[in-house]
């Protein structure tokens, strides 16, 4: 699978997939008459407005719809995906409208995690990749998520590609810097502690006793993650 082609599809048909699921994405969210799937998605999005105009540093409490409690919220933990969504913003300022660049942004982060999915089982050696990426689509809650502008859908692959970087490649460099993008982008990025530690153990309890149970690259890798 080469760098021309990291989805090992060719680019005729990767362009054809990305369109039909970014279709099917954009004609769920069209049938909300013109309003957002969730609150969520209005909050992340004047948050990536902000970024785009210039401040930086945004402070959440300014648009949590928590009255007096959004001001215990000052720091930004999802500040790499707002980052993310400001072009899409700027688009919206660009149009005049708000609505149609939201529902881009959700096409595009939705079908993002579809695609990014079926890379990651493609380069783990996984096979009928195709079915098992559009397989959470089945599941009503999942895909509702998916249709609200919310990162959850591309940190849920960041977590399977440090998993993949971290247990099966052996890469602590990687897996590290991997963890500290996350923890950037999407504060849920914290749940790789206890899966790491929870796959330590398994690796532990399971390993030959003859040979170290826990190959070193692999505790060097979680000890990067944790320390990003």
């Amino acid at each position: 699978m080469g760098l021309c082609d990291p989805l090992g599809m060719g680019f005729p048909r990767f362009g054809v997939a990305a369109v039909l699921i970014t279709g099917f994405f954009l004609a769920l969210v069209a049938q909300q008459n013109g309003r957002q799937p969730g609150v969520e998605s209005h909050y992340h999005y004047r948050l990536g407005g902000e970024i785009a105009s210039g401040v930086l540093a945004p402070s959440p409490g300014d648009h949590l719809p928590l009255g007096a409690l959004g001001t215990e919220h000052p720091v930004d933990h999802h500040w790499g995906f707002h980052v993310l969504i400001a072009p899409f913003t700027v688009l919206g300022s660009l149009l005049n409208d708000d609505a149609w660049a939201m529902s881009a942004a959700t096409g595009f982060f939705a079908t993002a995690s579809v695609l990014s999915l079926y890379a990651l089982i493609r380069a783990s050696g996984g096979v009928l990749a195709g079915a098992l990426c559009l397989l959470p689509l089945a599941f009503g809650t999942i895909l509702w998520r998916l249709l609200q502008l919310r990162g959850g859908g591309l940190m849920a692959v960041g977590l399977l590609l440090w998993t993949f970087l971290a247990f099966k490649k052996e890469r602590p460099i990687a897996a590290g810097a991997t963890a500290a993008l996350l923890m950037w982008a999407y504060h849920g990025a914290f749940l790789l502690i206890p899966l790491s530690c929870a796959a330590l153990a398994t690796l532990w309890i399971l390993g030959a006793h003859r040979a170290p149970r826990i190959p070193w690259p692999i505790i060097q890798a979680c000890g990067a993650s944790w320390l990003g």
